[in-house]
């Protein structure tokens, strides 16, 4: 890559870290001074902190005190002042709600017909009965249900005509009947090939319906359209 920036080459001696180094420096102490006091001069103000105790100004976290300093004792102070204030009115918001919620208890709302009478979401419904209707049963019907993973998953019941539909094999007087998807008749399992590809055993179509199958595709002309319906 080109550029138009001059070439510097700096050559050091393989034992260069021995000798002292000394680089100049743009701002000298004098020039520090010069400017602490033009700050005090103006009316600035420099807060002095001892070694070792900082004055963070967020000085609480998780409601305990993580600075010894003045400022930092001031800042958690108000910040503790300022999370009872927000409890508080969180507090007489709930109040307010709770008397409306329970004003619509009595006539079975569902939880839409809350929300929306109350303007609140269902999360915010959610979390007042959690807290404040722990152990009232009769408000069971507005709560989550979560599902155990532990419990067993409900099997739909599928009766012979729906398997029959859906190629699979059903007993029919103790003998296994699967349907030809070709001729829609319910035909025993030895009226079909035996397919060891397919997870019944047993082909899709019929004997019957497979040697028309095979008249249509070698001989007659080698068409690979399956046999109708009819």
């Amino acid at each position: 890559m080109e550029t138009d920036f001059p070439e510097i080459e700096e050559r050091f001696a393989a034992d260069a870290w021995r000798e002292p180094v000394y680089v100049e420096h743009r701002i000298t102490h004098e020039d520090l001074q010069a400017a602490t006091e033009a700050w005090l001069a103006a009316g600035g103000c420099i807060t002095q902190v001892e070694a070792g105790v900082q004055n963070a100004v967020s000085s609480s976290f998780n409601d305990r005190i993580v600075s010894t300093s003045v400022a930092g004792l001031k800042a958690a102070e108000q910040q503790q002042a300022a999370n009872q204030a927000k409890l508080l009115k969180r507090a007489a918001r709930d109040a307010e709600l709770i008397s409306k919620l329970q004003a619509l208890l009595p006539g079975k709302p569902s939880r839409a017909d809350i929300c929306a009478d109350l303007a609140f979401s269902d999360k915010v419904l959610q979390r007042l009965l959690s807290m404040y209707f722990m152990r009232d049963r009769s408000v069971d019907y507005l709560r989550i249900k979560c599902r155990d993973d532990g419990a067993k998953k409900v099997t739909p019941i599928r009766d012979d005509e729906w398997k029959l539909a859906h190629g699979r094999i059903v007993k029919i007087d103790d003998v296994p009947h699967k349907r030809c998807p070709s001729c829609k008749e319910d035909k025993p399992t030895s009226q079909f090939y035996e397919c060891s590809s397919h997870a019944s055993g047993i082909k899709t179509y019929c004997k019957a319906c497979e040697k028309a199958l095979g008249a249509i595709r070698w001989g007659k002309g080698g068409s690979n359209e399956q046999p109708s319906a009819a």
